[in-house]
């Protein structure tokens, strides 16, 4: 039997990241929809965002606990910056995207 001695936060990234993208083709064939069922393109975009479900999570649970925080730092120090990087570049998007906003672009 394998025994799993890694990280549990970042064998949980792991697994939230592969059941995100596992999430819209499974959308999409429950549906019967006529778009693709498997589009890589979205796959990797669903991954990249299932990444930072966790990082995300532990900042949220970092107000309730210090320890929480100070053991989320140092030992994923590559996913925070992944999810800091990746919640830049959303923001970034929504402030100078071309609509400029979801809700900007419904007012005209």
């Amino acid at each position: 039997m394998i025994a799993l001695d890694g990280n549990p936060a970042d064998m949980a990234t792991i697994v939230a990241a592969a059941c995100a993208a596992a999430v819209r083709p499974a959308r999409r064939s429950a549906a019967a929809s006529a778009l693709p069922h498997f589009d890589m393109r979205w796959v990797i975009v669903d991954f990249m965002n299932g990444l930072l479900i966790v990082p995300f999570c532990l900042l949220i649970g970092s107000v309730f606990s210090s320890a929480l925080l100070q053991s989320a730092v140092t030992l994923n120090r590559g996913l925070f910056a992944e999810a800091g990087f990746i919640a830049l570049a959303f923001v970034m998007r929504e402030l100078f995207g071309p609509d400029r906003g979801p809700f900007l672009s419904q007012a005209a």
